[in-house]
C-alpha cells in the first residue's frame, strides 16, 4: 500500500511505504494518489504485479 502524507516518520516501520507530499499541494497529491491506485490496479499492472509476486512471471 502506497500513502501519500504530510510529513513521514522515519521510525514509523511502514514509512518505506509513504510518500511525503508536498504542502500546498493537495490537488497535485490526490492526482498522483489516484494515478498510483489506478496504474497498480486491476485496470492498470494489478494482475500483472499479482503474478509477478507469486513467482508466475
Amino acid at each position: 500500500q502506497i500513502e501519500l502524507v504530510k510529513s513521514v516518520d522515519p521510525s514509523d516501520p511502514r514509512a518505506i511505504y509513504k510518500v511525503d507530499a508536498l504542502s500546498g499541494a493537495t490537488l497535485t497529491s490526490n492526482g498522483v494518489e489516484n494515478l498510483i491506485r489506478f496504474w497498480i490496479g486491476e485496470k492498470g499492472f494489478g494482475s500483472y504485479l499479482a503474478n509477478l509476486r507469486a513467482g508466475e512471471v
